[in-house]
């Protein structure tokens, strides 16, 4: 009785065993399975240094298991073309989206910003200056000076338009168009060429700015000559010339009337 009590109990233990066994055997069976779907993603092929631009020629393709696929993982290589790495990036690695920085984003901080042969530069604006505090990043301004040019008795004031259609990358610390709140910015970054920074620098130091701000979609580029103060006078004296003309002109009309 008790020999068929333990083969009972032996049995059943073995039927428990068998279950674990084949429960396992089906959950490797699915995981096998899962590991047999690949997907194609985007990896470094040559060490990419951080900062620097992206291009299809660094990138391979390599298929791994879908369970493997994170998903933030870019999958095609000509989805990363153009963006910057944030960081170093290793051959082999899977090119994940918190590493880069597209163009046009903001969350890398201004650097990313700059277009190629670019700069940043800051100047100090006021409420004139930066046309009544309504710049936001992304409008286009043109910089106008008002400078002195040494004459023969004195020098003579002069306004020129000098540089154009400069992108506007930052009001104070803000890279995203906001309403103003609080405290007004004291500067604005433009974006400008080498040679740009050289004559807005030099027209800040020595003379003063004013920023122009440009209609929306306004890509026109004219070139106005340099206005001087002398101009003035010569426009009020050839008004002053017409105005006994004009006036002969009316009297004689009015004398034709009556």
């Amino acid at each position: 009785m008790r020999q068929k009590g333990y083969f009972i109990l032996a049995l059943v233990f073995a039927l428990l065993a068998a279950g674990a066994v084949y429960l396992y055997l089906l959950q490797l069976e699915q995981q096998v399975k899962q590991d047999l779907d690949y997907a194609s993603i985007a990896v470094v092929k040559e060490h990419i240094p951080a900062h620097t631009r992206i291009t299809v020629d660094m990138l391979a393709t390599r298929d791994v298991p879908v369970s493997q696929v994170r998903s933030d993982a870019l999958q095609r290589r000509e989805d990363v073309a153009g963006a910057m790495a944030r960081v170093p990036l290793y051959p082999g690695e899977p090119l994940i989206r918190d590493k880069l920085v597209f163009p046009g984003e903001t969350h890398g901080g201004l650097t990313y910003l700059i277009a190629p042969g670019k700069r940043a530069m800051a100047v100090a604006v006021n409420e004139v200056i930066a046309v009544g505090y309504m710049l936001q990043p992304g409008h286009r301004v043109d910089v106008v000076a008002v400078l002195e040019k040494k004459g023969t008795e004195e020098n003579i004031p002069y306004a020129t338009i000098f540089v154009q259609d400069l992108l506007v990358l930052a009001v104070g610390q803000s890279l995203t168009p906001v309403v103003p709140k609080g405290q007004p910015a004291l500067t604005v970054t433009l974006e400008v060429s080498p040679e740009e920074g050289q004559k807005l620098a030099l027209a800040a130091e020595r003379g003063s700015i004013r920023l122009l701000l440009r209609g929306a979609g306004d890509e026109g580029r004219p070139e106005p000559a340099p206005f001087k103060l002398h101009d003035f006078a010569v426009r009020l004296d050839t008004v002053n010339e017409d105005v006994p003309a004009a006036a002969g002109l009316l009297t004689a009309a009015a004398e034709s009337l009556d």
